[in-house]
């Protein structure tokens, strides 16, 4: 099967030019570094960017899927599974893979845990591979990264993540197209909102409302954080764990939308929402996080770094009287929820054009609290802003 049964099947496959576009990067990059092949895993959808990335096959449930990616031939991909069940993935879902090898491993089976890696390990020694890259080290358990070592003793093992993420951070024009269609899924659904938020109503019931519109509307995978309070609160957003509060008729509630769109591309949104007029110190405080906001954006131009631009931010609050932002408030999205490059100390990515970037600094007194997140995607001369929902404090009758 080809792409034409791909596009049947699948929901929003990524197209052959593009794959192709992400292996020949990639292969130029082992080529200079004397790679023989890469090595993956992830297992989940949200941070699991790097096997969807190389293969439009995502993992997720908690089930590692390995990748096994050489220069001069078509990949390999371990999953969880065997006979009489079918591979997963099929290989016609599949580009550039010429073999998917199914093992029932689980996490939960201690003594399940080298499966993947000796099945690995195979496929290294039939390729003769002398030098292999890791891809997201942080992702590969301890148990298979032990075996791989010290079974395959003549291999070099080098961490070329840096590279694959300096690749990754770029968006082509068909990676902006998705991205574009999960903004505008998220924008639909924060406009919604008005005609659904009541009194009376839990957080999660609110929460169960949002994630089915998402959905509906296209999303593979609903990351919702949101909160309430009386006004004069603290309104923070929080885990479904956290959202059984009562929502009262003096509530106002903060709704973050963390979901991916068709295709798998993630981005984000937030906004609050009023059941009464709000304070003047709300309105002060959200006028103050759109300032915080757009001196960021402002600063994404190619050459900036994301820390300076964290810099400027604290800088700006605490001429006004406000907390210092010291956590991840800036950083890339695509495949991953949360990827490179961020507003951390560390980050030696700089931004590029067509880069798809989340900004969403915090902004709260003892009394209020506000968010306003929105994603931007970097230009020659700047950034666009890529939400479309009106910067604004929802006001909702009732």
């Amino acid at each position: 099967m080809g792409e034409k049964e791909r596009k049947e099947r699948l929901k929003e496959p990524i197209p052959e030019r593009e794959l192709k576009r992400r292996h020949e990067a990639v292969r130029s990059v082992m080529k200079s570094m004397n790679i023989d092949c890469l090595i993956m895993q992830n297992c989940n959808k949200h941070l699991g960017g790097y096997v969807r990335w190389f293969t439009d096959v995502f993992a997720e449930n908690s089930y590692p899927i390995t990748v096994i990616f050489p220069l001069n031939e078509e990949m390999t991909i371990i999953s969880c599974g065997g006979p009489p069940r079918p591979a997963f993935p099929p290989l016609w879902a599949t580009y550039g893979v010429k073999e998917v090898i199914g093992l029932p491993y689980f996490l939960t089976f201690n003594y399940t845990n080298t499966l993947d890696a000796e099945a690995t390990e195979k496929v290294i020694r039939q390729m003769k591979a002398k030098t292999v890259g890791i891809v997201g080290p942080a992702f590969i358990p301890s148990t298979f990264d032990k075996h791989l070592r010290n079974n395959l003793l003549n291999v070099e093992f080098l961490d070329i993540t840096d590279a694959i993420d300096e690749i990754k951070a770029i968006k082509s024009k068909d990676e902006f197209n998705l991205i574009k269609k999960t903004c505008a899924i998220q924008d639909s659904v924060i406009m919604a909102i008005p005609a659904f938020l009541h009194p009376r109503m839990k957080d999660i019931e609110l929460r169960a409302i949002i994630q089915h519109l998402l959905f509906d509307m296209g999303s593979e995978e609903q990351l919702l954080m949101l909160g309430s309070a009386p006004i004069g609160g603290l309104a923070k957003h929080s885990s479904p764990y956290l959202q059984n509060r009562v929502i009262g008729e003096n509530d106002y509630i903060t709704v973050l939308i963390e979901t991916n769109g068709p295709g798998g591309y993630y981005a984000e949104i937030a906004r609050v929402f009023c059941l009464n007029e709000p304070t003047e110190e709300m309105l002060k405080l959200w006028e103050a996080n759109i300032k915080a906001q757009k001196i960021c954006a402002d600063m994404l131009k190619p050459g900036a770094n994301l820390f300076q631009i964290q810099e400027a931010l604290n800088s700006f609050l605490e001429e006004n009287g406000y907390p210092t932002e010291n956590s991840l408030f800036a950083h890339g999205q695509g495949y991953d929820l949360v990827e490179r490059p961020a507003n951390l100390s560390e980050e030696t990515i700089k931004i590029k054009p067509n880069m798809n970037i989340a900004i969403h600094p915090r902004l709260s007194t003892n009394t209020a609290f506000t968010f306003c997140c929105d994603n931007f995607f970097t230009t020659e001369f700047g950034c666009m802003r890529l939400h479309k929902a009106p910067q604004e404090i929802f006001v909702i009758p009732h």
